[in-house]
C-alpha cells in the first residue's frame, strides 16, 4: 500500500509540473519571432553616440513603450538617439534618470529635407529625475519627420546606473 501511495503521490506531482510549465510557455507558431520581438523592446546604447552621423537608433513599440537604455559617462557627455518614426500623429518621448537629484535632460531635433542642420523641436528638463515631451507625427503634407533625441546631464552622471529613455507613438 505504501510504494501504491508514494507511486501515485510521484505520478500526481509530475503530472502538476508538467501541466504548469505547459501553461508557463505556451506554444507559438514561431518561437524565433516572439524572441526577436522581446529583444527588439530593449536597447542600449553604443559609444560613440555623440553627435548624429553616430546616433543609436531608438526602439519604438507600437502599442506598448520600447526601452532605451545609456550612460551619460562624464559631465560633457552627449547621446544622440535616431527616432525611428512612421504615420503616428505624434510620439511621447520620456527620460527617466537613474536617480532624481542627476536631473538628466534631452532635446528632441529634426533633420528637416532641404535643410542645412538639424532645428531642435521640443526640450525637456527633469524634475525630480523625469523629464517628457510630445512632438507631432505624420505632418499635414504626408511628411514624415526625422527626429533624433539628444540626452545630457545637467547635474552630475552616474557610470553605474542606465538612465531610461522611452518612445511611445500614438495613433
Amino acid at each position: 500500500m505504501k510504494k501504491l501511495s508514494i507511486a501515485t503521490f510521484i505520478a500526481t506531482v509530475l503530472i502538476l509540473t508538467s501541466a504548469h510549465s505547459a501553461f508557463a510557455t505556451s506554444p507559438s507558431p514561431n518561437h524565433d519571432s516572439d524572441t526577436a520581438t522581446i529583444q527588439a523592446l530593449t536597447n542600449y546604447e553604443s559609444e560613440p553616440n555623440d553627435n548624429y552621423e553616430s546616433a543609436d537608433t531608438a526602439v519604438l513599440y507600437e502599442w506598448d513603450n520600447g526601452t532605451n537604455y545609456g550612460y551619460i559617462n562624464s559631465m560633457g557627455d552627449l547621446d544622440f538617439w535616431h527616432l525611428p518614426t512612421n504615420n503616428a500623429s505624434s510620439y511621447n518621448i520620456s527620460l527617466y534618470s537613474p536617480d532624481s537629484y542627476f536631473n538628466y535632460n534631452f532635446a528632441v531635433y529634426e533633420k528637416v529635407p532641404g535643410q542645412n542642420g538639424y532645428t531642435e523641436v521640443a526640450r525637456s528638463y527633469a524634475i525630480n529625475g523625469v523629464a517628457g515631451v510630445s512632438v507631432p507625427g505624420l505632418k499635414s503634407d504626408g511628411t514624415i519627420p526625422n527626429y533624433y533625441v539628444m540626452v545630457y546631464g545637467n547635474m552630475g552622471f552616474n557610470i553605474l546606473d542606465p538612465y531610461r529613455l522611452t518612445i511611445h507613438a500614438v495613433y
